[in-house]
């Protein structure tokens, strides 16, 4: 029947039912003022033919005074309403006309007295609710998306830093062995040492870590070579020198761990990763709440 929009639809059935209070609220006052005059009036078995006419020209006035203040006070209370629709109309720089032939039309009159507001209502209700139902279903499909991509780049910063801490491994055991064959062998200390330096450039091709590492301890000077007598004695103090070296090698890889693994936890896409990580969880269960009370089954569905 109204060809308007749901939110005016809306408006409109607000306007109805204000003033089908109103009207029932006059009703209420003119059956009181029967009632006052039947009881201030109406107390006696017989009464003459003045006494009745005396009677219903009362109630007359009475009722009379009711309905008109009820009636000017609805008239006034639209004129209100109309001068808002008005004065909007004004702002948007449009012009509203009144057709009042239209509004006596007794077939519109009652379609308007038919309406059910409580169908309505509840229809306007259900296709919001059907609304916010699927925009609650496509935030919980999206949380979930991105606490996937979350944790799928948690878990690969992880590999990495597992990566990392293997071959730092890997390289202190090498250090050790060298280090260990040194104190009784010095070509053997020279030969580990070289293994590990090897071995060193060769992790660096596959790890961001361990490329700290081989830059450090390629930045350890080589030992100086003895030349000249003292065969033994030289042999014997080049042994000391490359154990000496293979030592502070390792205690440089051990700090290098750990300052290594400590950069990790503190860098800035690590830490925004974590952050990331919480807050989506904290979105999927609130998206999970709203949905759980309009939609349970759909949860549980999800749940399987």
């Amino acid at each position: 029947m109204l060809n308007i929009s749901e939110d005016h639809q809306e408006q409109v059935i607000k306007f109805i039912k204000f003033f089908r209070s109103k009207r029932d609220l006059g009703l209420e006052q003119i059956q009181c003022d029967f009632d006052d005059t039947k009881n201030d009036q109406l107390v006696e078995d017989m009464y003459t033919q003045d006494e009745v006419h005396s009677a219903f020209d009362s109630m007359s006035n009475v009722v009379k005074h009711t309905a008109r203040t009820e009636l000017s006070s609805v008239i006034n209370m639209t004129v209100l309403l109309l001068a808002q629709l008005f004065e909007s109309a004004d702002d948007q720089g449009a012009i509203l006309e009144m057709d009042t032939s239209s509004i006596e039309d007794q077939r519109l009159l009652e379609e308007v007295e038919k309406m059910r507001l409580d169908k309505t209502v509840s229809k306007g209700k259900g296709v919001r609710l059907k609304d916010t139902l699927e925009q609650t279903k496509k935030e919980l499909m999206q949380c979930e998306s991105d606490r996937d991509l979350a944790q799928g780049k948690l878990k690969l910063t992880s590999k990495k830093l597992k990566k990392a801490e293997k071959e730092l491994t890997k390289l202190r055991a090498k250090l050790e062995a060298g280090a260990g064959a040194g104190a009784g062998d010095p070509s053997s200390v020279r030969v580990g040492g070289e293994e590990a330096k090897g071995g060193e450039e060769e992790e660096t091709k596959e790890g961001e870590g361990s490329s700290a590492v081989s830059n450090s301890t390629s930045s350890f000077e080589a030992p100086p070579t003895w030349g000249g007598g003292g065969g033994g004695e030289g042999k014997e103090e080049e042994a000391d020198y490359t154990a000496l070296s293979n030592k502070q090698l390792i205690s440089r890889v051990k700090q290098l761990e750990e300052d290594m693994e400590k950069r990790l936890m503190e860098s800035k896409p690590f830490q925004q990763l974590k952050k990331m990580m919480t807050q989506k969880n904290r979105q999927l269960a609130a998206v999970r709440e709203r949905l759980e009370h309009y939609e349970p089954d759909f949860v549980e569905e999800e749940n399987m």
